[in-house]
């Protein structure tokens, strides 16, 4: 099989970790911003690694690296893409989603919504310890001379410096929403990929909480008007978009743009900051020791 009947049979997948291009790093260290090509062994349900180029332009000292390249020379590429890739994976999936945009939407929704409000209610659960952990991890670790800055490649500045790039494109209505963003990324049909245990399960998880956001938000608004006269929801939605200049939180992607009308853009902006909240964080966080921690090729550091 060719590369170019790979590709028409949809059994080549690309990551390109552009966003890290020329970021800057602690002490003078530089870090990759690699792509590569996966190919699927459809016996095997595997992506299998087809070649690493470990920055943006093509030149001849920045090679293409494949397989057939000398063992070692073939195990240091795949170590600095693994590399770059944990550092995409804890400063923008990690903390970047689940801990800092949505510690933002908790300071929102305690600053526009009352403790009694029936919306409240439905968002306060998930969004517990989140402000604790926060605080403890901008003191504990994401502090100058802390722990990023000692063991990582690209320290706290270069982290944050990823966090901003990243927050400009980010859309709550497509990032955090398991369906689509593997839709957006491809990876939606079995057909294409059958074995992706992340987007079967939280595909499934996510348009359960749809569900149940759907009920109890029709149960408190059963008229347009109830939306529109809401002035503790309608001032809450306007602070989601306004831009950070104007003390607003300036996100992406918010059904109605600041101004509900409707209950269907109700139900996407709380089921997306819950899933968020649960799912993403889940898949985040609670794999990372067994992922990053037992590979050496797999730290930030």
């Amino acid at each position: 099989m060719t590369l170019q009947e790979a590709v028409d049979a949809k059994r080549i997948f690309k990551i390109d970790l552009k966003v890290l291009k020329d970021l800057p790093c602690a002490g003078g260290r530089t870090i990759c911003c690699p792509i590569a090509l996966f190919y699927l062994d459809q016996k095997k349900n595997d992506l299998l690694p087809l070649c690493i180029q470990l920055f943006q332009e093509p030149n001849e000292t920045n090679p293409v690296f494949y397989p057939t390249d000398p063992p070692y020379a073939w195990l240091v590429a795949k170590m600095y893409y693994n590399n770059a890739d944990s550092a995409m994976h804890q400063s923008i999936t990690h903390l970047g989603f689940t801990h800092i945009i949505m510690e933002g939407t908790v300071i929102c929704t305690h600053r526009h919504l009352s403790e009694a409000h029936p919306m409240f209610k439905l968002m306060a659960p998930h969004f517990l310890f989140l402000l604790a952990i926060n605080k403890r991890g901008l003191d504990k670790l994401i502090n100058i001379g802390g722990w990023v800055d000692k063991t990582t490649v690209y320290g706290v500045e270069g982290m944050l410096e990823v966090m901003r790039r990243k927050l400009d494109v980010w859309k709550l209505d497509e990032d955090p929403i398991p369906p689509a963003d593997c839709a957006r990324r491809g990876v939606l049909d079995k057909f294409v990929l059958p074995y992706y245990p992340y987007r079967d399960d939280a595909v499934a998880v996510y348009y359960l909480i749809e569900k149940y956001v759907r009920t109890v938000v029709r149960h408190f608004y059963d008229s347009p008007d109830k939306i529109e006269h809401d002035y503790e929801l309608q001032n809450w939605a306007a602070e989601l978009v306004r831009p950070r200049e104007e003390g607003g939180l300036g996100l992406n992607g918010i059904a109605g743009n600041g101004r509900f009308t409707h209950v269907e853009q109700i139900v996407s902006v709380i089921s997306a900051m819950i899933c968020t909240c649960s799912v993403g964080h889940a898949a985040s966080n609670f794999m990372q020791y067994d992922e990053k921690c037992q590979h050496c090729e797999s730290r930030v550091a």
